[in-house]
């Protein structure tokens, strides 16, 4: 310190002291979030709309009923018949299963698009990956119509004759799906000196903090692992690379499938030219829904380009004195009157074609340090989705179309696991080094069930 004299004769005022940095700084003891919650949702929605079950294994599966009945594809194209004359037709490679077993049998009756009936009357399978068909007009003069490559024909039932035995029978199969759990982890870490700093911002969200630290495991810790898990039921892949093994434990890396994989592989992709949305493609999109029988409530998940485009579309079609009333029956049937969880969801609603579409901002691809970074097209993205809980598990439970899985057994669960390590500030020493870790991890999968029963919206 300088030896000069210090004391003078002078009056108090503000230049003299603040040159000694004595005076407080002025802080708001709140943090202004200036990105507000920085967008997570498909975590929560998968939560809030799905199921959330637990699984003993990495992997989990489950059987989904193939079609009961059957149509076929002509493989070659053909000429119309004569009036009461036979036409031979090839079944197409479609038509066949892995071991060419097909569908179609003697005797089955055959309808055209022109109402001309025919019957099968005869199978030759001399060339077992394309079998012939021998097509016979039922009535004597109605001629088989030409028929192209690729055309599919339908059964309407069969005919037999008196004293006649029994057909082959016949088989549906089921289709089965398996996903596995995905490890998610997060860390923050922090010295001892700064755990004992005191910051100026005392309150975060409503919630009290100490240091500038206990924000960051309070809040930020929860959000990043948030935002890894919800980016992984989005857009993860199952990893097949042989080459993706941690050198440090020899094990392979197991990684879940997300939601757009999956409709990739499995649902229905809709494309359209963003700027170009309109009413009548719900029209196309109950078309889809009702060949796969989906139910009548459906979630429209929407990110932000194109819900704004389809609610400029809509305006007019929501001015209806019915919405109340569709919103009553919703809340019922979706949430068991219960108001404050029909809320908390939000839904817009909008019924066309005897569908009831619950509208969801999909805000979370909008995020402009992710999803919504320049040059991604996930801002035009959606996700139309049954949400009918018709399937039920071993207890009795109803279980939607979209869930989670967690890795558990007895009292451990590895749902989500939040622990500490180092030597400062922590209930036990691990370390001698003078920090202290927070950690959280997952062992966790998404489960989906019915693709064939939801669109994906893509430009």
């Amino acid at each position: 310190m300088s030896n000069a004299t210090t004391p003078v004769t002078s009056i108090y005022y503000n230049d003299i002291v603040s040159g000694f940095d004595l005076h407080k700084p002025e802080f708001l003891s709140s943090l202004y979030r200036r990105y507000g919650d920085q967008g997570v949702n498909m975590l929560q929605t998968l939560r809030a709309m799905g199921f959330e079950m637990n699984v003993s294994q990495q992997d989990y599966s489950h059987f989904e009923e193939n079609w009961i009945t059957d149509s076929f594809v002509n493989k070659t194209a053909f000429s119309a018949g004569a009036a009461g004359a036979d036409v031979n037709m090839t079944l197409d490679a479609s038509s066949l299963d892995a071991s060419n077993r097909f569908y179609v049998r003697k005797f089955d009756i055959i309808l055209f698009p022109n109402e001309v009936t025919a019957y099968v009357a005869a199978i030759d399978v001399s060339t077992p990956s394309a079998p012939v068909l021998t097509l016979r007009p039922q009535d004597v003069l109605d001629a088989i119509p030409a028929t192209s490559a690729g055309a599919t024909l339908i059964i309407t039932g069969n005919m037999f004759s008196e004293g006649s035995g029994q057909p082959n029978g016949r088989f549906s199969g089921a289709y089965k799906y398996t996903n596995n759990t995905h490890i998610v982890k997060e860390t923050i870490s922090a010295t001892g000196t700064e755990l004992t700093n005191e910051s100026w911002v005392k309150v975060v969200d409503g919630k009290g903090i100490e240091g500038w630290f206990n924000k960051a495991y309070q809040i930020d810790l929860d959000y990043r692992m948030s935002k890894n898990m919800s980016g992984v039921f989005m857009f993860s892949k199952k990893t097949t690379n042989t080459a993706a093994v941690d050198p440090a434990t020899g094990y392979a890396i197991r990684t879940t499938e997300g939601f757009f994989p999956y409709l990739r592989r499995l649902g229905n992709v809709y494309p359209y030219t963003p700027g170009s949305f309109s009413v009548s493609d719900f029209d196309e999109f109950d078309r889809i829904l009702a060949a796969n029988y989906a139910g009548n409530y459906v979630m429209a998940y929407l990110a932000q380009n194109l819900h704004i485009e389809v609610e400029n579309k809509l305006v007019d079609f929501n001015k209806f004195t019915g919405i109340d009333y569709t919103r009553k029956v919703v809340n019922a049937d979706l949430f068991g009157n219960d108001e404050s969880l029909a809320v908390s969801v939000n839904f817009s609603l909008f019924t066309k074609a005897t569908r009831t579409y619950l509208f969801k901002r999909f805000s979370e691809l909008n995020d402009p340090k992710s999803y919504g970074a320049t040059g991604y097209p996930m801002k035009n993205f959606g996700i139309l989705f049954p949400l009918d809980k018709n399937r039920k598990d071993k207890a009795g439970n109803k279980v939607g179309n979209i869930g989670i899985r967690f890795k558990a057994m007895g009292s451990y669960s590895r749902k989500m696991e939040t622990f500490e390590l180092g030597s400062a500030n922590v209930a036990i020493k691990t370390t001698d080094v003078d920090t202290k870790n927070v950690y959280q991890r997952t062992d966790m999968g998404a489960h989906f069930m019915g693709g064939n029963q939801m669109i994906l919206i893509t430009p």
